[in-house]
């Protein structure tokens, strides 16, 4: 029995949502237009649903053709690592593992988490901000991704690790008087985005802080600290591979601040062995 969209069929709907253009889609597809056209006009036919509203200057993708694309990401993926895994365990090709950090995490990080001991896997590593991870972890992109722990993690995705992150309140040590109160009232906070999950943590135990920057990366906010341009709220973690510490003041927070990371992986794949072997030697718990 003939499936209403095939992989083919799928690649061509998602190349023309993405370049909201039958054109572009059907040069990047290496195919004439009128043979992409007859394609989706085909997948159409089947499904017995419009894909795309076209008009003279452009081409928008349906709600219809919003939920295939989007119940379908993990598809391509799914494949692509069937077929990674038959090379590696029937042609010896060395094996990859594709992580993906957020980009709250600091340097401070990485030695708990790349602890390889003898791997032969090679590692390639990718950084995206957490909802960006989240969607390419479920649309297998990526075997395992390490971001702050998010309110609502997709039912898609199991966590292998949760590790206590503790945050600290840092100010410039150009000032030694400055008190917690002072650095309340101040309007020259270094801030995360607003509505980052670290931002989130701040705001519900400090509301109202004025943010003069607001910065995804806490190394750079430390080393902005230390330049004397404002207070910041930093994982007590990223301040131990800051070498002019002598720049800094630490001040007591009265309310403990912490947030956990976590390292997720997709559940509706199989963990390989060197998968396994990694997240096995990540030292935090």
């Amino acid at each position: 029995m003939n499936q209403p969209v095939d992989l083919y069929s799928l690649q061509l709907i998602r190349l023309v949502a993405e370049h909201r253009s039958f054109s572009a889609a059907a040069k990047e597809a290496g195919i004439s237009q009128s043979a992409l056209s007859r394609q989706i006009a085909n997948a159409e036919l089947r499904l017995e649903l419009k894909l795309f509203e076209r008009t003279t200057r452009q081409v928008r993708i349906t709600e219809a053709g919003a939920i295939l694309l989007r119940e379908t990401a993990a598809i391509p993926n799914l494949l692509e690592g069937a077929l990674n895994r038959l090379r590696e365990e029937c042609l010896d090709i060395p094996p990859k593992i594709n992580i993906c950090l957020s980009s709250e995490l600091s340097l401070a990080h990485m030695p708990g988490l790349f602890n390889l001991k003898s791997s032969t896997a090679r590692i390639v590593v990718s950084q995206e901000k957490s909802p960006d991870l989240i969607s390419g972890l479920g649309a297998a992109r990526y075997d395992l991704g390490i971001l702050a722990d998010p309110s609502n993690l997709p039912e898609n995705l199991a966590v292998t690790h949760r590790i206590k992150d503790r945050f600290a309140l840092i100010a410039p040590s150009s000032d030694p008087a400055i008190s917690f109160a002072d650095c309340l009232n101040s309007d020259s906070w270094i801030l995360p985005p607003p509505n980052s999950q670290d931002r989130l943590i701040i705001d519900r135990s400090f509301p109202g802080l004025k943010a003069s920057m607001e910065i995804e990366n806490f190394d750079l906010m430390i080393h902005l600290v230390a330049l004397g341009m404002g207070c910041a709220i930093v994982p007590r973690r990223a301040l131990s591979t800051f070498s002019r510490k002598k720049l800094l003041r630490k001040i007591l927070l009265p309310v403990p601040l912490e947030r956990r990371i976590i390292v997720a992986v997709p559940k509706h794949l199989k963990t390989s062995e060197h998968v396994g072997n990694f997240v096995a030697q990540i030292l935090f718990s």
